[in-house]
């Protein structure tokens, strides 16, 4: 993408009904299994003069029936996002436009970033690795601004993309941090492997061959 190019509006506006749609739709499925359930108990109740002495044990399996519709319900939106995350980050790398800075030198990378309102993380998972930095350019991640870093991988020779966006949990959802322990999310998206993890305040997603 180019500098400052965000999501156009009207396809920011088809993907959110999409995804609401969707999720509408699940929601929908799931309430119709919970009323299927009720019904069902009290067709055993009215045919069983036993039914009565058993009725708190169905409003027990009733309210566990109720709680898992809303679980799955208030969970299934974080995973549209993480697909898209993955399907977005993935379609940029496979095109690999040209970097608008080069060098191996995180410093010198982050002084290019001059417009973004946060700085490029220093990843402790990416260092590990030990991929080299080649350089970057301007992108956006779900209408986001963002930094696109492409890095040299040496044990395998191939090229990965790094791309940092300020985290904001409202518009990307709740994503493990490694800063806390926790192990970035590995997912696959057109072939690429990705991985999603917040780092110190940063969205970080990596894509490129498994």
């Amino acid at each position: 993408m180019t500098k400052h190019q965000a999501k156009p509006l009207k396809e920011a506006v088809r993907d959110h009904v999409e995804a609401r749609r969707l999720s509408d739709e699940r929601f929908e499925a799931l309430m119709a299994m919970q009323r299927a359930h009720q019904q069902e108990a009290a067709k055993e109740e009215a045919s069983s003069p036993q039914a009565a002495r058993r009725r708190p044990w169905l409003w027990v399996s009733a309210a566990a029936v109720i709680l898992a519709v809303v679980s799955m319900w208030w969970l299934w939106p974080q995973g549209l996002i993480t697909d898209q995350i993955a399907s977005e980050v993935a379609r940029n790398h496979m095109k690999l436009k040209p970097l608008e800075v080069e060098s191996g030198d995180l410093g010198q990378v982050r002084q290019f970033f001059v417009e973004l309102d946060f700085a490029l993380v220093d990843s402790k998972p990416v260092s590990d690795r030990g991929w080299q930095l080649r350089g970057g350019r301007y992108c956006s991640i779900q209408g986001q601004e963002a930094a696109q870093l492409r890095v040299h991988d040496p044990q395998t020779g191939s090229v990965r993309s790094i791309y940092m966006a300020a985290y904001d949990p409202e518009h990307f959802g709740v994503l493990p941090r490694v800063d806390q322990g926790q192990s970035p999310m590995v997912t696959h998206a057109r072939g690429l492997e990705v991985e999603i993890w917040v780092e110190q305040d940063v969205l970080i997603v990596t894509a490129g061959a498994p």
